[in-house]
């Protein structure tokens, strides 16, 4: 763990000797994953991430969670630093892939200010925010933050967080479709439309409707009805050969939407029916 402790210079002097950037994001990971697996620990579900991300914002302790496919966790440094952590285990490779996104919080209230500590507690957010900015592939994020900014920084902005934040529905613990995820499903073709809404409900991220795969050379001309791009899974309309050998090759799992069943689909998702 010595990177989190390395002095910020010397880390900018390693990196310009060494600009290899995904060793540095593995570095990254290496130091988030050891210090998390010493700290609180919580699963959370789809609808509690948003309050753990105001948490971790504010450097308040996380909400007691209900179980689900989110892992929280959150620390002090020796110094007093915030670190909150939310590890995605959603989609392929569930918690091993290593989807994380961190939280560097630094106290700058009145009383903080005043205290011994704050210098060097402020040289080690410092360090952080080096280490945290490393987090740059797909569902991974780093960011730091003071606590008097809390009340003024989106939540939205976090990539873990829905892009509709839905409520839960008191009567069978679903998730409620809010109105502008309706509108984007209702460009989908209504042959999958239920099944899309399926596995909405269960806590699954909203899909790319109309999805146009992109390789080498550029697009295909081919679109996918529904897409989870990260995720590599697509919802067909109509069996197409050529498309599903590029895509079933590029490593995705494809099916028409008439062979997909909402358990199978919502499980390569990642999340429970």
């Amino acid at each position: 763990m010595d990177w989190a402790n390395r002095n910020p210079m010397r880390l900018l002097l390693d990196f310009l000797r060494r600009p290899d950037l995904d060793e540095w994001e593995g570095i990254a990971l290496s130091v988030v994953g050891g210090m998390a697996s010493a700290g609180d620990r919580s699963s959370l579900s789809i609808d509690e991430v948003s309050g753990a991300i105001s948490a971790g914002l504010s450097g308040e302790p996380l909400p007691s969670g209900s179980g689900g496919p989110i892992e929280a966790f959150q620390w002090m440094t020796a110094n007093g630093l915030a670190i909150t952590a939310l590890l995605d285990g959603r989609g392929p490779g569930g918690h091993d892939h290593e989807r994380w996104t961190v939280i560097g919080t630094l106290d700058d209230g009145e009383e903080a200010l005043s205290e011994p500590r704050h210098r060097v507690r402020w040289q080690e957010w410092v360090r952080w925010a080096n280490l945290l900015q490393f987090l740059r592939t797909e569902d991974r994020q780093g960011f730091t933050t003071v606590t008097s900014r809390s009340g003024i920084t989106d939540v939205g902005d976090f990539f873990i967080v829905p892009a509709h934040v839905a409520e839960v529905s008191a009567a069978d613990g679903q998730i409620t479709i809010d109105p502008d995820t309706a509108d984007e499903l209702s460009l989908a073709d209504p042959s999958v439309r239920p099944l899309l809404e399926a596995v909405l409900k269960q806590g699954a991220p909203l899909p790319e409707i109309g999805y146009e795969p992109e390789g080498e050379g550029g697009t295909h001309g081919w679109v996918v009805e529904a897409a989870w791009p990260n995720a590599k899974i697509a919802v067909l309309i109509d069996s197409d050969k050529d498309l599903t050998d590029w895509l079933q090759s590029n490593g995705w799992t494809v099916r028409t939407g008439d062979t997909w069943t909402e358990s199978e689909l919502a499980t390569e998702l990642g999340v429970s029916v």
